[in-house]
């Protein structure tokens, strides 16, 4: 149950079957806008590098009886770390593409491996609490080193971590910001003749100067 965007030249984003059978359209819209917020945050290139450097780290490695692989093991865990971190930008570009915060956790209840008989009885607070308790782990030097190793070489945090963080990220004020500014006042076009130039009030099937015609029709 996942999505992913690839290529980084001509990026698409796939789905797969059961992402599009089991999330509710509020859940795809954020799953997509995820993925979308991977592609124009630019993440794409280093993504591509992030799973090619471990395949040519081995070869590398083999090659020069394993001085090879030293070198790539560093850049390999800078790029995983990378990659970590940036889900969390598309995690907020998730949320702005569905505006529905419930829709976010579920989502992530979901794709962390809830079984399907549980949805109807997915306890969103109880992850919440989870997701802090997870956080708080921060505090202490050693459960926070622990915490460290066991992710260390995946390429998503988990999805618990995920969820502290953007809950954070709305209890900022940061998410609502950013809706206000873009949906405090309405949008105003400035329509004009693509010929001339002349102002138009929209409903012209022809420029009334030059006699062009408009919108196509």
């Amino acid at each position: 149950m996942n999505g992913c965007a690839i290529g980084s030249e001509n990026p698409i984003i796939i789905l797969t079957p059961r992402v599009i059978n089991l999330l509710t359209e509020d859940e795809l819209r954020y799953l997509i806008g995820h993925e979308a917020g991977h592609i124009k945050s630019g993440h794409m290139l280093y993504h591509t590098m992030a799973e090619i450097i471990p395949v040519a780290g081995k070869i590398l490695g083999t090659a020069t009886l394993g001085i090879g692989g030293l070198i790539s093991t560093g850049l390999e865990l800078a790029l995983l770390y990378w990659n970590r971190m940036s889900e969390f930008t598309a995690d907020r570009a998730g949320l702005l593409a569905c505006q529905d915060e419930d829709a976010v956790i579920n989502t992530m209840i979901k794709i962390s491996g809830a079984p399907k008989r549980f949805y109807d009885r997915i306890d969103r607070d109880q992850f919440i609490e989870q997701a802090r308790e997870f956080k708080g782990y921060d505090y202490d030097a050693l459960d926070k080193i622990g915490k460290i190793m066991l992710i260390i070489g995946s390429t998503h945090p988990w999805t618990v971590m995920r969820a502290s963080e953007i809950l954070d990220w709305v209890e900022s004020g940061a998410y609502n910001q950013i809706i206000e500014k873009h949906t405090g006042s309405q949008l105003e076009i400035d329509l004009k003749c693509h010929k001339c130039g002349t102002p138009l009030m929209g409903d012209e099937n022809f420029c009334g100067i030059c006699g062009s015609k408009l919108w196509g029709r």
